[in-house]
């Protein structure tokens, strides 16, 4: 299988700290998917974190929740930026389908991975054998093809997926498919604005540099201030969206 995360640039992950706007806008629309899911915060679930790099989603999930969470990622950088929490870490492919990790959790993550496989069906069902029966899968991708861009291209995005698309992805893995919403409305306009502006490839390994580092930091603080207000508003009082940016998929496996 072919996976890009081992070609992406090691300082995304000085990037992806737990308090940068657009890690946080995820959380609040991942938790707002769990309440409407009814899922129980307080509820010790071991959980794994697949294509984890270093660890923030799961500095976020164990600060909301009671949740232990296993990470694990194919980089053998992760382990130079692992943020510590309460699960362990591994460098770990989930399709070598190692026996004593078969089966084990009560819940699996793949936050922003699958978009950058050639297989991520195969990829689907390697995460999903180490779900417990009836366990749950948690999907977050980018959204809207038509927005494809050269920054998706320098961070290794194959693809943009659509509710449809993601869907099909679930079914053909054998997941039962609970809810597909979109979050990220408010940012609409910076992504076509970065369809516009950057739809070729970038002519140097500074403007590589420049691009992946514009599509996580706002260009003065008074934005990101706008931005935090915003993913409060939205994932508070008009969550799901009727679109957005970016996706999540709840899935089940059989029971």
């Amino acid at each position: 299988m072919t996976d890009a995360r081992e070609e992406f640039p090691e300082s995304w992950y000085g990037l992806a700290d737990p308090s940068q706007f657009w890690m946080e806008w995820r959380l609040l629309a991942f938790l707002a998917q769990l309440r409407a899911l009814r899922m129980n915060f307080e509820a010790p679930l071991r959980v794994l974190d697949v294509g984890a790099g270093n660890g923030a989603l799961r500095a976020q999930l164990e600060a909301a929740t009671r949740w232990t969470i296993d990470i694990s990622d194919t980089n053998p950088a992760v382990s130079h930026h692992c943020i510590p929490g309460r699960g362990e870490a591994w460098i770990y492919d989930v399709s070598e389908r190692a026996a004593e990790r078969l089966g084990r959790y009560d819940a699996v993550l793949l936050f922003d991975v699958i978009e950058h496989t050639d297989a991520p069906r195969t990829l689907l069902r390697d995460a999903a054998a180490h779900l417990q029966a009836g366990g749950w899968l948690f999907v977050n991708v980018p959204a809207l093809p038509a927005f494809h861009s050269g920054y998706d291209r320098v961070v290794g995005h194959r693809r943009r997926y659509t509710r449809h698309s993601l869907r099909a992805e679930f079914e053909a893995a054998g997941l039962r498919v609970l809810e597909v919403r979109y979050w990220g409305l408010a940012m609409l306009p910076m992504l076509v604005a970065r369809w516009l502006v950057q739809r070729g490839e970038p002519r140097d390994a500074a403007q590589r540099r420049h691009w992946i580092r514009s599509g996580f930091e706002p260009p003065a603080r008074s934005v990101d201030r706008l931005l935090r207000l915003l993913a409060r508003t939205e994932t508070r009082w008009l969550s799901p969206a009727p679109c957005g940016t970016s996706l999540l998929c709840a899935g089940a496996a059989a029971p």
